[in-house]
């Protein structure tokens, strides 16, 4: 028994389409989440507002939470013995990204987010064919 297949281009760049759409709805929603977790030092606002979602890879399938250059958040994420003010964001402290890696607290958010977001964009896609 012989078995042959191919692929359909067109369903391929349209599963890509969905995982892109599904990669970026995901980081906006961890980024958003981490805004409201009230754990990123809070002064002036600046390093909370500068969190942008890059999409500047999403070809290569890599979508980053980054800050804008701003000179100070990479010291005060690796330095969590600063002493932070807690007056407005009261979990305030550096590190704040760790609960969302694979053995943190929220380590199944990524997950289920963009599971989440590939099976409505999927329904998108289905009932517009």
């Amino acid at each position: 028994m012989k078995v042959t297949s191919k692929a359909n281009a067109c369903h391929s760049k349209a599963m890509q389409a969905v995982f892109q759409k599904a990669q970026i709805k995901t980081c906006d929603a961890i980024k958003s989440d981490l805004q409201d977790s009230q754990t990123l030092p809070f002064d002036t606002g600046a390093l909370q507002e500068n969190i942008f979602v890059y999409k500047g890879d999403i070809n290569r399938g890599i979508v980053r939470i980054m800050h804008t250059n701003l000179p100070y958040p990479r010291r005060l994420y690796f330095h969590p013995e600063y002493n932070f003010s807690k007056e407005k964001n009261s979990k305030a402290g550096g590190m704040w990204f760790e609960p969302y890696r694979p053995n943190g607290k929220k380590g199944k958010m990524p997950q289920i987010y963009f599971t989440k977001f590939v099976r409505k964009e999927m329904e998108n896609v289905i009932n517009n064919h």
